[in-house]
């Protein structure tokens, strides 16, 4: 199949997405399937409009600064980050850990904001704009819990449940079952799951009673025990879930 200009600069510019570090002008003919030529003469044009960047010294390429303006913009239009930035923050306070916005794009749970107060126990560095395997999130298994069992084998169809962390669910049986766990009790919990020594729980913000964001609290391990996450923790992030379901328009 010939391959337009567009279709072209689209599947160079997906495979440097998943390649932050960067990549040659060969390794991406290689991946792509195009020829050198060809990706060479993409790039330069998408390096003209600073869409991709070059290092100077390795030669490699990987995606420019203008995709930072770009995803800027998209995430400004979301009305939910705009309206629940004071509830992450005042929630982020009154607990002492990290909080978290989270979306479902692409079969991924997509971070859209969060909020680390100035006395946090941990400031967890997951930026805004990054994206997470579902299976190892509390957001994306919160968000996940609602598909249809035929759903979620479609979005693990290659059979890769990759493990992040040193609790990670890796089989579409234990996969299955949590979800469950998660649809039947109405929040998620990430035990080392996403990342070693990291805790967080996870509650639905909805519409219609469908799940459209999950709010999160995140943080160490010694200092988000079960107990307090029972106790403490999960009142409070269901009652800012329960107001911003409130008032959020989608």
């Amino acid at each position: 199949m010939k391959l337009g200009s567009l279709e072209k600069s689209m599947q160079l510019i997906e495979i440097m997405a998943a390649n932050s570090r960067g990549l040659a002008l060969s390794q991406l003919a290689s991946l792509s399937g195009l020829p050198p030529s060809s990706v060479h003469h993409v790039l330069s044009t998408l390096r003209g409009r600073n869409y991709v960047m070059q290092d100077p010294e390795t030669k490699k390429y990987s995606l420019g600064f203008r995709f930072l303006a770009i995803s800027r913009s998209i995430l400004d239009g979301f009305d939910i980050r705009r309206i629940s930035q004071r509830y992450l923050y005042s929630l982020s306070q009154e607990l002492k850990e990290s909080v978290q916005l989270g979306v479902w794009v692409n079969n991924m749970v997509l971070f859209v904001d969060k909020a680390n107060a100035s006395d946090c126990h941990l400031a967890v560095l997951i930026h805004v704009g990054a994206t997470l395997p579902p299976h190892v999130a509390a957001s994306g298994k919160l968000l996940m819990a609602e598909k249809s069992q035929a759903e979620i084998k479609e979005i693990f169809k290659s059979g890769n449940l990759t493990s992040h962390g040193p609790r990670s669910i890796t089989s579409m049986p234990l996969l299955l079952q949590e979800l469950e766990t998660v649809k039947q009790r109405g929040y998620s919990i990430d035990d080392e799951e996403s990342h070693m020594g990291l805790r967080a729980v996870a509650a639905p913000i909805k519409r219609d009673g469908k799940t459209l964001a999950a709010l999160s609290v995140i943080g160490p391990v010694f200092n988000m025990p079960m107990e307090r996450i029972t106790r403490e923790i999960l009142p409070k992030i269901k009652d800012t879930a329960a107001v911003l379901s409130e008032k959020v328009q989608w």
